[in-house]
């Protein structure tokens, strides 16, 4: 029975498969301009792929239908994919960089909920890698230390420099309830250009419910 290849990968696996050039975490199902998708069924068979890889697809459809794993990657690939499958994970990253076109790229692999395999092809980016490692670090150093900080305070500014490494969001607080709902800006790291909000105090009824409810819940 010969495979039915379909170009539409985001019709089958219900993903919004979107390009965007500047993003830069990676997401299943969003595709950077620079990134490859490729379905296959347990059998190994090519069932879907995205539309940049039409050039590469076109000439292997023309001598046959069945299009199978080893049309694209070597054994490694191939046993990588074959434990993967037999595995319990949802998500996979390849120990190992993948040479494609002559290019370094990170691989992928997913199961869908059609008990088929999703293998995505990234670019492998050095500086993005970098800047990872030092977000993983600072999160770890954080941590590590988090039964040394002698009072709530000092835990609080250590809190919100690291996550701010970590998020690269413009401002991070900390932010304390007291018992009657109001609260006041513990701890603040932000960019320079930003005015402060450090130690200012906030009555209840400023205070969204749904943020004062989250408050409780993780108190």
């Amino acid at each position: 029975m010969q495979t039915n290849i379909e170009e539409d990968v985001s019709e089958k696996f219900n993903l919004a498969i979107q390009r965007n050039q500047d993003e830069s975490n990676h997401q299943l199902g969003k595709i950077k301009s620079n990134g490859l998708l490729f379905g296959f069924n347990l059998n190994l068979e090519l069932i879907y792929f995205s539309s940049n890889l039409n050039s590469i697809i076109a000439p292997l459809r023309k001598k046959s239908q069945q299009i199978t794993l080893s049309n694209f990657f070597n054994q490694s690939i191939i046993n990588s994919f074959t434990s993967f499958t037999n595995s319990k994970m949802a998500s996979e990253v390849h120990a190992t960089l993948v040479d494609w076109q002559e290019t370094p790229h990170q691989l992928r692999f997913s199961k869908s909920n059609l008990n088929e395999i999703i293998i995505e092809l990234e670019v492998f980016n050095e500086k993005e890698q970098k800047s990872l490692i030092t977000k993983l670090n600072s999160l770890d150093i954080f941590l590590k230390g988090i039964n040394s900080f002698k009072n709530e305070k000092k835990m609080a500014s250590n809190a919100v420099k690291h996550f701010k490494i970590i998020t690269g969001f413009d401002r991070v607080m900390y932010y304390k309830f007291d018992d009657n709902g109001e609260g006041e800006v513990l701890a603040e790291e932000k960019s320079s250009n930003l005015e402060s909000f450090l130690g200012l105090r906030y009555l209840a009824k400023d205070v969204p419910r749904q943020t004062h409810e989250e408050g409780k819940k993780k108190s």
